[in-house]
């Protein structure tokens, strides 16, 4: 495996999401969103503000990542009060 390509899918990024039997979106990963009480991804594709539940995708492909580091989120302390 290459070490200096992303594992993880990460905000900004261009991807083309395979889905269902035949469905594709390719476009800019922005998230997840829950539906109901499902997970989905949300992909810009032109413009177009796409939910596609997690259930559903078949394949994930890396078009063009962000560029520069992806800074991680700093998980909050435990606090005894």
């Amino acid at each position: 495996m290459d070490e200096d390509k992303p594992k993880d899918i990460s905000t900004g990024s261009r991807y083309l999401v395979a889905f269902g039997e035949s469905g594709e979106v390719p476009g800019i990963f922005r998230g997840y969103s829950a539906i109901g009480n499902e997970t989905a991804l949300v992909m810009d594709s032109d413009g177009t503000i796409r939910y596609i539940p997690v259930s559903k995708v078949t394949s994930v492909t890396l078009l063009e990542s962000v560029a520069g580091e992806v800074k991680k989120k700093e998980e909050p302390g435990v606090n005894y009060g």
